[in-house]
């Protein structure tokens, strides 16, 4: 699917970029912005990590550069995997899941969506921008301490629909912009183009659904009530703050 031009919204930013917002304005129930996708059957067994903390939720940071960290909270019922290499969450909106993919040895992130059963579903962004399943986050690689994990989003997406083939690359001039503002360090830069080739030919070859079933299977599992978001300022995270950061 080539690449489309970013849909607008009131406040003039892409709409894709409200799934990172993961707010439900348009993460919705109506079947009119909702289409079933291919049906994923198995029951997946609760994976995460036994090594708890006294937290009630792991908490998600993710900075959007240059100084705004978006602070995800996911219950630990959805939390579906934690370790050193993956760590995959989900929550609910209504009758959609989101799930959240993040690894430690790769330059991207994956969000995509289910339904309640784990089958593939679209959503449909305002605007111009095509449905989409799997919304790929360009990113640093997480970092976990304790019952937290960090990373900074290096601005590209690739969204795909629910074949796992078909996407588009998009925010290419914001991710310029951030390198020629300096908000992103050369290592990060790289990393970020690495990433965005190695998750293209993944899609490419029809393995990305796979990828993400190896790290956890899709199927019916736990998908607790959304939380809110909140942000802080980078200050306030000095494990993402340019030049402390270990993808600096």
């Amino acid at each position: 699917m080539s690449p489309r031009p970013a849909a607008g919204t009131p406040g003039g930013r892409p709409a894709w970029r409200l799934w990172q917002e993961w707010t439900s304005a348009w993460i919705s129930a109506d079947p009119a912005l909702i289409q079933r996708g291919r049906p994923q059957v198995s029951t997946v067994p609760h994976v995460a990590s036994p090594q708890r903390t006294t937290a009630r939720a792991v908490i998600d940071h993710d900075l959007h550069p240059p100084d705004e960290v978006r602070q995800f909270r996911m219950p630990w019922a959805g939390v579906l995997r934690f370790d050193e290499q993956v760590f995959v969450a989900q929550v609910r909106y209504g009758e959609v899941v989101l799930r959240h993919y993040a690894f430690s040895g790769h330059w991207f992130k994956v969000n995509c969506t289910t339904d309640l059963n784990g089958r593939f579903v679209e959503t449909t962004a305002s605007g111009d921008a095509p449905p989409f399943t799997f919304n790929c986050d360009i990113a640093t690689p997480m970092l976990r301490r304790a019952g937290a994990v960090y990373a900074v989003d290096l601005c590209l997406d690739v969204l795909v629909r629910d074949d796992g083939r078909s996407y588009g690359v998009h925010d290419q001039a914001e991710f310029d912009a951030a390198i020629e503002r300096g908000w992103l360090s050369r290592r990060e830069a790289d990393g970020a183009r690495a990433g965005l080739q190695e998750l293209t030919a993944m899609i490419d070859t029809g393995s990305l659904v796979p990828f993400l079933s190896r790290a956890c299977p899709f199927g019916r599992t736990p998908a607790p009530e959304a939380l809110p978001l909140q942000r802080v300022p980078v200050t306030d995270i000095p494990a993402l703050q340019a030049g402390l950061r270990p993808s600096w």
